[in-house]
Order: C-alpha cells, then sequence, then structure tokens
C-alpha cells in the first residue's frame, strides 16, 4: 500500500521561511513555507526564480567582499574600502604598486601605482587595514595578507592611496 503521509527529507528554515523537498503520495515535490503560506509545484519554481533573483541583486549590491572607492578624482586618492557598512581607509605600512594595482583592476583600470606621504588626503573615521601585502595577482585587496579587520597601528595621515590609469596608459615618473 503507498503511503498518503507527507515526509519532509531535507529542508532549512531561517527566519520563519522554509524550503524543502517532501514526499507525498510516493512522489518527492519541492515546497516553500513562510509564516503560514504554502507553495508547491510551479509556484516554487515562480517563488524560486523571485528569490534567485533578488538573491543576484542583493549580492551583487553588497560587493564582493568589500567594497573599494578612491576619494579624491577618479583616477587619484586615497583608498577605502566598505566593510560592515562602514567605509574606512587602509593603513599605507607595507603598501606598494603591487597592492595599488589589485586595487586598480578591482575598479575597472589596467594597472596603477601607490601614492605615499603628502600625495594622498588624510581620511576620517575607521581604519579597516593594515599591513596590506598583496602580490599584485590578486582580484580583490581583502584577498591580500593582511591584519583582521580593524587592527592596525596607524594614523590618518598614513592612509593609502593610488593612482590608476588604464592598460595603455604609462606614468611617467621623474628619477630623483
Amino acid at each position: 500500500m503507498k503511503s498518503k503521509s507527507q515526509k519532509v527529507l531535507a529542508s532549512f528554515k531561517e527566519n520563519d521561511f522554509q524550503v524543502g523537498f517532501q514526499k507525498w503520495q510516493d512522489r518527492w515535490d519541492s515546497f516553500i513555507a513562510s509564516q503560514g503560506d504554502y507553495f508547491d509545484g510551479d509556484d516554487v519554481k515562480r517563488l524560486l526564480s523571485c528569490v534567485l533573483l533578488y538573491t543576484v541583486l542583493a549580492v551583487s549590491q553588497a560587493g564582493y567582499p568589500a567594497d573599494i572607492r578612491i576619494v579624491g578624482s577618479k583616477t587619484r586618492g586615497r583608498v577605502e574600502v566598505r566593510y560592515n557598512n562602514v567605509w574606512g581607509t587602509i593603513c599605507s605600512d607595507f603598501w606598494d604598486d603591487s597592492s595599488a594595482r589589485v586595487v586598480c583592476r578591482a575598479l575597472g583600470f589596467g594597472s596603477g601605482m601607490a601614492l605615499g606621504g603628502k600625495e594622498t588626503p588624510s581620511g576620517s573615521g575607521k581604519i579597516w587595514l593594515d599591513e596590506v601585502k598583496c602580490k599584485g595577482t590578486e582580484t580583490y585587496i581583502d584577498e591580500c595578507p593582511h591584519l583582521p579587520w580593524g587592527v592596525n597601528d596607524c594614523v590618518h595621515e598614513s592612509d593609502a592611496g593610488v593612482e590608476c590609469y588604464s592598460r595603455f596608459e604609462r606614468k611617467l615618473v621623474d628619477e630623483i
């Protein structure tokens, strides 16, 4: 005799929202339940499409894994990262051209170089990263070795800066 009872194979529940697979009359089906509402079959497919779209949009809005920007001009200035929804600076300890290239490429430029000292305007607020040591091959700045987020021994006069340029520009520097 075939079972007519419901059996949940796998599900997860988060904030009164449950998604899973169930067995009903010897047939596996997917379901979504949320605060008393229950969806199955084609409704699940439509709802999951919306959930997937929302998830993709939410992830792209959040950035991966930390947003980054240049403060000054579009191509030159202080580097800031957003972590836990708060913008902060990067300390220039160990800051070099390899780290600058990672930042510039993440922002869509071909390459870049590090700015130091008085070339970088001082920021304010949180200093998020210190002792950033990129090889130059990383995709995002937080893939580079660094101290834990928020741990630093810096002041804003030591904020890291970059000058970014396209792949086809060459930055000429006077010899010292």
